[in-house]
Order: C-alpha cells, then sequence, then structure tokens
C-alpha cells in the first residue's frame, strides 16, 4: 500500500493500481467469512487490459513492457520500508539457498542441470551481488502480472501483484522479467533482447549488471523449476496449479545452458548500444 502510493506521487503514468479507503478511513479491514474466520481485506481501483500470453508478444510490446518496468524502478528508486529487508524465498539474491532443495527433485538430469546453473550464480554472481544498485522492487512482473489494451496498438494498462516485493538488487526485476520472455529454442534472446532494450533506453544498465544477468536470468528459472516441484510434493493436492508451468521452465533453462553465458552477455551489451 505504501509503495502503491509512493509510485502514484512519483510517476503518476505508470499504471498501477490505486488504494481506496474504507467509509470508516481505514486502508484494511477485517471481514468474517461463512465460517467465522477473519480475513484482511483492501479495496483496490480496478485496471482495464488482458494478460499476455507467450505467443501474443511481439517486439514492439515486449519493447514497451521493459520500458514500463524500467519506469517502475524509478518511480521506486527512493522508497523505503521498514519491512522491505525481510528474507524471501523468491527473492533472486536468495538463489543459491534452493541448492539445499534440490535432492527434493527426483530427475537426476534436471537436478543436476539446476545445481550447475545455481553453482554459476554462487561462484559469479555472489561475490560482487554488494557491487549491484540495491532498491526495493516489483520482483514477480511475469506474464500473468502485466495488462495490456487491445491491438492494434497494445500498451501497457496495468501492473499488477506487488505481493513479492523486496529490498534486493535492483537489475533482479529485469532478469526475473525477461526470464520468462527466454525461447526455448533457436536464439534463446529472440525475445528477450527487446523487453531488455525497452528497459536499458529508459533507465541505463551499467555494465556489471550485463555481464551477471544471463546467469540471474537462468537462476530465475531455477527458482521456479526448484520452488514449485518442492511446493508440489508438500502439497500434493494442489500439485496441478503449482507446476503449470513447469515444464516450459524447464524447457527454456535447458536450452539457455547450453549457451555461454559470456557470449548472451556480450550479444545484450550489443543490443543496449
Amino acid at each position: 500500500t505504501r509503495a502503491l502510493e509512493h509510485i502514484a506521487k512519483t510517476d503518476p503514468g505508470v499504471p498501477v493500481p490505486r488504494t481506496i479507503a474504507s467509509l470508516d478511513h481505514e486502508e484494511y479491514c477485517r471481514v468474517a467469512d461463512e465460517n467465522g474466520r477473519e480475513h484482511m481485506v483492501r479495496l483496490i481501483t480496478w485496471l482495464d487490459g488482458r494478460i499476455i500470453d507467450e505467443s501474443e508478444t511481439g517486439p514492439e510490446l515486449l519493447y514497451r513492457i521493459g520500458r514500463m518496468l524500467a519506469r517502475l524502478g524509478l518511480a521506486l528508486r527512493d522508497f523505503s520500508h521498514p519491512a522491505a529487508n525481510h528474507h524471501l524465498m523468491w527473492d533472486l539474491k536468495n538463489a543459491a539457498e534452493l541448492i539445499e532443495l534440490l535432492p527434493h527433485i527426483d530427475d537426476p538430469d534436471l537436478s543436476s542441470m539446476l545445481e550447475r546453473t545455481l553453482n554459476l550464480f554462487q561462484n559469479q554472481v555472489l561475490p560482487v551481488m554488494d557491487d549491484f544498485r540495491h532498491q526495493v522492487i516489483h520482483a514477480d512482473l511475469n506474464r500473468g502480472n502485466i495488462l495490456v489494451s487491445e491491438p492494434p496498438r497494445e500498451e501497457v494498462t496495468g501492473i499488477i501483484d506487488f505481493g513479492d516485493m523486496v529490498h534486493t538488487p535492483l537489475i533482479m526485476d529485469l532478469a526475473i522479467a525477461a526470464a520468462y520472455h527466454l525461447s526455448d529454442h533457436g536464439d534463446p534472446l529472440d525475445k528477450a533482447l527487446e523487453f531488455i532494450r525497452g528497459y536499458h533506453h529508459t533507465a541505463a544498465l551499467e555494465d556489471i549488471e550485463i555481464e551477471h544477468l544471463p546467469v540471474l536470468m537462468m537462476s530465475r528459472l531455477c527458482t521456479s523449476i526448484t520452488v514449485q516441484m518442492w511446493r508440489a510434493k508438500l502439497y500434493p493436492e494442489n500439485s496441478e496449479y503449482l507446476l503449470i508451468h513447469n515444464q516450459q521452465a524447464r524447457r527454456q533453462l535447458k536450452h539457455a545452458s547450453s549457451f555461454s553465458p559470456a557470449g548472451l552477455s556480450d550479444r545484450i551489451s550489443e543490443a543496449c548500444r
């Protein structure tokens, strides 16, 4: 709620929900359900638009989404909150902790692939973590959290679901979002490059961020795969929902892993120029 208020002041053009107070001027209300259980409820404004899927993300739209994510980061640049440093499993800076969950991956080939990528994170990214720019970020701009207008001119009409916000390196926001646009065949950066270019042209990336972006994107795929499969074992009754995008993430990670991270970084650097 505090972050949404801050964005509304620093860049009102970023399409995020606005909070609406109750008649008692409260931001949250306690509401009891039919079984007497209390729930915290808040009201936010409606945002028009439709959720994108993979087949609909052409280069122009990806460029615009990248630009909007960069604007969101700029709007949050000086935002702070006492709860911003909470520990979150999905926080990409904690990716090395996922190694402890690999025994829950029954597929040995998949487990090895995840371990190789997480070792890259541990050996290459962790030593320079303090050198990245840090701030509060959205941290979960997957396709389901982006709203766009109808064709022919698709514009970003909404960014939703701020439940994973955390204080972490700024580059994680781009790595998380761009990971969902990695291709699982051909050029792995076919779509992601347009997303990254849009971001960079609005908020310039630093060299160290570009250098480590490929490993960070792959580490996000590792996070999705590992946490989903671990939770599916804990909650088998909900496994269908938890694993809905798991196979796709595996294909993306397998394909991206077949390329040199340094080579991918060079491609990103060239595209940003």
